[in-house]
């Protein structure tokens, strides 16, 4: 995929983030890649740090804006929250992970085993020295299989050292007499320490409101590595939508539309998903200003819809994201700086634009595609006008305003298109 020089300077980067906390900031790749070569298009930068993010290397500078929900929600009604706490003895809960009744590979972000071998060895080592674990949280709505919302890690590392015995201790900070030993080589004493161990466990209960679920996890989510809102949105709606999810985050087109510089690693690229189905399947009119109400409500439709809607809204969704890139090219969902170079994708611009190109047909869209080169030049000016003040916040009215505008703009292009074609005929 990539030359030689390419290549080794890929291998610069993985050096310096290396070096730094498996972290590396997007200007120093573009120094270190670039490095006065102006034959390194932006394409492949941005390939790079596909490739990067991948291996596991964290871009700071994130290639991605957002914007939050301005508005208060709503208060709890205490009769609707129903969220027990358990004492619950690791032995429970090893029995649990025996009989696979708890679910390590549910279809939200991040993957089980992420830790280093010495990161495991250190947890087994606090639960000999009887040094308490933080709280682990889990869906118990069915009782048969729990799914772990916080806590994966060091239930991988559990289960792979009792349960599965796929590593042994390595790099113990005190109990180095027991460097290199399994769990069936360890004495009795500290056998019996580490399966009486005593956890908190808090369990979401049958009954309680998504929303309010949510909102609770991202109060109580407050650990080393936090999930983020999608990760939780993701956990507690599993159901038919999430794997077609996954699907329209792995397509190419996503891919290609977005420059392959939307983070996979903290299911950043499902969220975007996710906003695809919000806004061009629910009723915008019906947005409460919370962003995160909004995008829970896309996955409860998803899970509720038929199986041919749903293969719609992947099919559809790969329609629009086609015809945004080729009619934007590179600028699709950016904001432009002043010299018409393009800025980061924004979360707002992928919304509205997916939402104007879905309800466009295909012989409008074919027209545009043809005359892409005055859009893009328009769409420079628009993005820097008036209209990048709708851009920055989540409230009713700012969303609704900037899909208006959005939905002016591409009808003016579509006019655009027709009235030069007309011309030229």
């Amino acid at each position: 995929m990539f030359n030689d020089l390419v290549k080794d300077r890929i291998k610069e980067c993985e050096d310096w983030a290396g070096q730094n906390g498996g972290i590396i900031s997007r200007r120093i790749i573009y120094d270190i890649i670039k490095n006065k070569n102006n034959d390194i298009t932006e394409e492949e930068i941005e390939s790079v740090c596909y490739f990067l993010t991948e291996e596991g290397i964290s871009i700071s500078e994130s290639d991605d804006e957002g914007y939050v929900s301005d508005v208060n929600e709503d208060p709890f009604i205490p009769a609707d929250v129903n969220i027990g706490v358990r004492n619950i003895s690791l032995d429970a809960i090893l029995k649990r992970l025996e009989y696979e009744e708890i679910d390590l590979y549910p279809e939200f972000q991040r993957r089980p085993n992420l830790w280093t071998i010495e990161q495991k060895s250190r947890l087994i080592e606090s639960l000999m020295l009887m040094i308490p674990l933080p709280a682990f949280y889990f869906d118990a709505s069915s009782e048969k299989k729990w799914i772990v919302i916080d806590g994966l890690q060091r239930l991988s590392a559990i289960k792979g050292y009792i349960v599965d015995k796929t590593y042994n201790l390595t790099g113990l900070q005190y109990l180095k007499e027991f460097e290199d030993c399994s769990f069936s080589d360890l004495p009795r004493q500290y056998v019996r320490r580490i399966t009486e161990t005593q956890l908190v466990v808090y369990t979401v209960e049958k009954g309680t409101p998504k929303n309010v679920v949510f909102n609770i996890f991202q109060r109580l989510n407050t650990g080393g590595l936090a999930l983020t809102a999608q990760e939780i949105r993701h956990a507690l709606n599993q159901g038919e939508i999430i794997p077609i999810i996954s699907q329209m985050a792995a397509c190419d087109e996503f891919k290609r539309a977005t420059g392959y510089s939307i983070k996979t690693s903290r299911m950043l690229d499902c969220e975007y998903a996710t906003r695809y189905i919000a806004f061009t399947r629910l009723d915008i009119s019906n947005y409460s200003g919370n962003i995160d109400e909004f995008l829970n409500d896309a996955l409860v439709y998803g899970n509720g819809c038929s199986d041919s809607e749903r293969k719609r809204i992947l099919s559809t969704f790969k329609r629009d994201l086609d015809y945004c890139y080729r009619i934007f090219d590179k600028y699709a969902f950016r904001r432009i700086k002043a010299d018409n170079t393009r800025g980061p994708i924004n979360k707002a611009l992928f919304e509205c634009f997916l939402l104007g190109i879905s309800g466009m047909d295909k012989k409008d869209l074919d027209k545009m595609v043809s005359n892409k080169t005055e859009i893009q030049n328009r769409y420079f000016a628009f993005v820097r006008s008036d209209y990048a003040n709708y851009l920055k916040s989540g409230d009713k009215y700012t969303v609704n305003r900037r899909v208006q505008m959005t939905r002016e703009f591409l009808e003016d292009m579509r006019n655009v298109t027709v009235n030069v074609n007309f011309r030229d005929n």
